[in-house]
């Protein structure tokens, strides 16, 4: 049976949400609470297994949304499913598809950790909050902006964009299991494009497609040959959208070495530090992964990427080792060491 569901049954799973996500939500985190084990192997490593480790009632909500399947009394699901204290996210699986949705929330739960007392004393008195999430993807780092204004201030807009459609409706479908029906809107675009051109926002979540690689490759992650080049376009488009007394974050990766990443000099081209107070962090997070595992801690040394030679989820170009090795030697001659995880913060100076 085929396990992955065309953009139109996924639309169709978002109807069932809406008509379903208290018992859906429920039957999920029923079976994450009773065996945090069966859940995983499940949703997350998408192996099969037999119907009598579920019961019957969760079976039955999960099948009428179109959640899993049974085939010869074995039950397997179409999504994997993230959880993260109450909030619930659906993706893809990890696939070789190029229209996938980006099966892992990491970024997200960044945003939520990071999201500092300084947003929130910038933001706490605003009559309203415009917000903008520039990659949302399925939604997940909206759901936690969100969460994050709701704590503070609860007359705000969010607004969502993304190129990819299959993930916008796995964000619409995360939205109703979440309980979220106002203040947020999720737009089709290739960043800004689709948005209304007098929008400036007032806090901004930037996670850019960012995987650097000799050739294209995966829709939500390739981010040019140095892998800042889609960076650029979206730090470009910041600037333009940044409300006067506004803050964004950007969240990617940057090449460097000991002495300085290269992001630093990206930065200082597009934002004049007398106009903009800038702050990097290079984050202790680690997130590179190959065939489902975390392997490197923060910084990643160049050589490491050799790896995705024989990725089979992330080499979709099949580039031969040989190609990456040239790579990398051309990347190392121009004296790049390491892959930085890193958080930018950028507010304007009121002073100047």
């Amino acid at each position: 049976m085929n396990n992955y569901l065309s953009n139109n049954e996924l639309l169709d799973i978002k109807s069932k949400c809406d008509e379903y996500f208290i018992d859906l939500r429920r039957s999920i985190f029923n079976i994450y609470k009773q065996n945090e084990d069966i859940f995983k192997i499940l949703f997350h490593k998408q192996i099969k297994l037999h119907h009598s480790l579920l019961t019957k009632s969760d079976i039955d909500i999960l099948l009428k949304c179109n959640i899993v399947f049974i085939n010869n009394q074995y039950i397997q699901s179409y999504h994997r499913i993230n959880i993260f204290n109450k909030f619930i996210f659906l993706t893809d699986f990890v696939s070789n598809k190029m229209n996938r949705s980006f099966p892992y929330i990491d970024e997200g739960i960044i945003q939520y950790k990071h999201f500092d007392k300084n947003i929130v004393s910038k933001l706490k008195d605003k009559s309203k909050i415009n917000a903008w999430d520039t990659s949302t993807g399925s939604a997940n780092p909206l759901i936690f902006i969100y969460d994050n204004f709701l704590k503070f201030n609860k007359n705000f807009k969010i607004y969502g964009t993304d190129i990819n459609y299959r993930a916008l409706i796995y964000g619409k479908i995360n939205l109703l299991l979440n309980n979220i029906t106002s203040n947020t809107e999720l737009i089709l675009s290739n960043i800004d494009e689709n948005l209304n051109k007098n929008l400036k926002f007032d806090y901004i979540w930037s996670n850019p497609p960012f995987a650097l690689s000799p050739k294209s490759d995966m829709l939500h992650s390739y981010g040019g040959k140095f892998g800042y080049e889609k960076t650029i376009l979206f730090l470009e488009k910041i600037k333009e959208r940044l409300s006067e007394d506004g803050i964004a974050q950007i969240l990617t990766y940057s090449l460097g070495n000991i002495n300085s990443i290269q992001i630093k000099r990206i930065i200082r081209k597009i934002y004049n530090s007398k106009f903009y107070n800038i702050k990097i962090e290079i984050l202790n997070e680690k997130l590179w992964r190959f065939n489902e595992k975390k392997i490197f801690k923060n910084p990643m040394p160049i050589e490491n990427i050799i790896i995705r030679a024989n990725d089979e989820y992330y080499n979709l170009e099949k580039i031969k080792s040989d190609d990456w090795l040239r790579y990398i030697k051309f990347l190392k001659q121009n004296n790049f060491t390491h892959l930085y995880y890193v958080l930018i913060t950028v507010e304007k100076n009121k002073n100047k």
